[in-house]
This record gives structure tokens, C-alpha cells and sequence, in this order.
């Protein structure tokens, strides 16, 4: 766990500020947000920025590298107004990427991060940063979605990361080539691509590259049918008339499809991905 080894208020100034962004190379900082540079400027120039909050993590695991935690938008916005301010500077002690990942999501205040944010700590601290942004955030909300977490705190949410480990790299290997992989890049699918996994992995393996690619696979397979369907259920939800519907398809009926293509491919039988609001989810088979 990480510790509070200092805390002082403390008056940081511009040469301060340049001191501590030397600081801000932590692979799993958020991208900086010039909006947010721009509203805490206007709040210092204006006389209305109170106290702020700036975290350095000194990581034992690394040489004792230290790294901001948390203040990288203050001090952006601090050397743009060239004005002073008044700040709680805290530095922790990390002995572990996991201690580093749980010390910055821990950091919520002034521009909330977003579980995206939080995942991509947790990534480095599970070994697995090398997958992209949006793979590690649809894998995670589809762990949420798995677990029933909908309503857990960010940070639990993304400590879900390292108990999908397998799952979330047997996605990453079916969505790497972006382009052809854009109508599985949804929770519900991807909810479906990891629960078929754990049923069947050398099956799903199979299955869900069918789903991307679609290739020399007759009319009613049931995967064809699926990729139309997720193809243009893709394109309703960015409000074009699709050949389905017009309104945006509800989760659950994306990943009750999903459920009804695969079940139909292991046995070999007809579907037209027929989808009943009132009907129970479908079991794997």
C-alpha cells in the first residue's frame, strides 16, 4: 500500500511549477485537458482558485523515481497566469505499481477522472499497457458488466482488469487490426467474447475472427449474420437509418445476439438472431 511520507501547505510558484512538470512522465497520466488548463488560469487570474493539490509518488520499485500524481492541469495553469498559488503538497511512497495505480485514481477532485483514466494505471500495474486505450476501457466495462460492478467506485472497477487478464488478451488478439475490428469494439460483444472464451477458447478463437472478417462464410452462417448486424447496428448508433432499425440498439439486445450466433454455430442450427426484450438471456452452449 502506498504511504503519506509528507504533507505541507506550501506556496508553489512558476520556477516551482517547472521543477515538479519535469516530474510528469508517468506512463499512465491522463492526457492533458487544455479546457481544464484554461478554467483553473481564468480561476487564478480571477482571484477564485483556493487551495490546490499536488501529489508526487516517489516509486521504490523504479530507483526512486519520482513522478506527479496528481496537479499536472494546476501547474500548466499556474505557469500560464504566472501567479503564485497556495497549495497541500503531499509526496507518497510507492513500492509497487499497484500502489502507484490505487494512489492515482485516488486523485477525483477538480477534473473527475474517468474510468478510462484509472484503467490505464491499473494496466501497467497488471502488465498488460501494451493493449490500446480502447481495448483496456471496453474490456473493463465489460468486466463491470460481468461482475454486476455497475455501481462499484471507479478504481474497483478497474482493479477488475487483473482478474480478466486471459480474457481481456484474448480480445486484444481479435481487435488488434482496428479497422476491421470497429463493430466489435462494444461492451456487450466483447462481454460476449470473453464469456465464450471461458467456455470454449479454441471455439471462440474460430468464431469471433469469422465475426470480424466475415471471409468465405455462406449467407446464414451465423457468424456473417452477426458481423451485418453489429456492422450496421454500428451505424444506427450514430443516428443513419440502418437496415435493422432506426433507434439505437440497447445493450442487452447486442449481447443477447451475440449469444444466439454462437450458440447456433456450436450446433450447428439456423438463426435469424431473433431478439425477444422479455425473453430470459439465452445460456451458452
Amino acid at each position: 500500500m502506498y504511504k503519506l511520507v509528507l504533507a505541507k501547505l506550501k506556496e508553489i510558484s512558476g520556477v516551482d511549477a517547472m521543477d515538479l512538470l519535469e516530474l510528469n512522465n508517468y506512463r499512465g497520466q491522463r492526457t492533458l485537458r487544455p479546457k481544464h488548463v484554461t478554467m483553473l488560469r481564468n480561476e487564478m487570474e480571477n482571484g477564485r482558485f483556493l487551495t490546490g493539490n499536488i501529489a508526487v509518488a516517489i516509486l521504490n520499485y523504479d530507483e526512486k523515481r519520482k513522478v506527479i500524481a496528481n496537479g499536472q492541469h494546476q501547474l500548466k495553469a499556474l505557469l500560464a497566469a504566472n501567479i503564485p498559488i497556495r497549495v497541500v503538497y503531499q509526496e507518497y511512497s510507492c513500492d509497487g505499481p499497484e500502489d502507484m495505480a490505487n494512489l492515482y485514481s485516488g486523485f477525483d477532485n477538480h477534473a473527475a477522472r474517468s474510468l478510462g483514466d484509472v484503467v490505464v494505471p491499473e494496466s501497467i500495474a497488471v502488465g498488460v499497457d501494451g493493449w490500446k486505450g480502447k481495448t483496456l476501457r471496453v474490456v473493463v466495462s465489460a468486466a463491470v458488466s460481468i461482475s454486476g460492478a455497475e455501481e462499484w467506485p471507479k478504481r474497483e472497477k478497474a482493479h477488475l482488469l487483473g482478474l480478466y487478464v486471459k480474457q481481456g488478451g484474448f480480445v486484444n488478439n481479435i481487435v488488434k487490426d482496428s479497422r476491421s475490428s470497429r463493430h466489435l469494439m462494444r461492451s456487450p460483444v466483447v462481454r460476449a467474447m470473453m464469456e465464450t472464451y471461458d467456455k470454449d477458447w479454441q471455439s471462440a478463437k474460430i468464431f469471433w475472427e469469422d465475426v470480424r472478417d466475415g471471409a468465405e462464410l455462406k449467407k446464414n452462417d451465423p457468424a456473417l449474420l452477426l458481423k451485418n448486424y453489429l456492422q450496421m447496428a454500428a451505424i444506427s448508433a450514430r443516428n443513419v437509418k440502418s437496415a435493422y432499425r432506426q433507434e439505437s440498439v440497447t445493450a442487452r439486445e447486442m449481447y443477447v445476439k451475440c449469444l444466439h450466433a454462437w450458440n447456433a454455430s456450436r450446433s450447428g442450427t439456423k438463426t435469424n438472431l431473433r431478439y425477444l426484450p422479455d425473453a430470459p438471456i439465452p445460456r451458452l452452449v
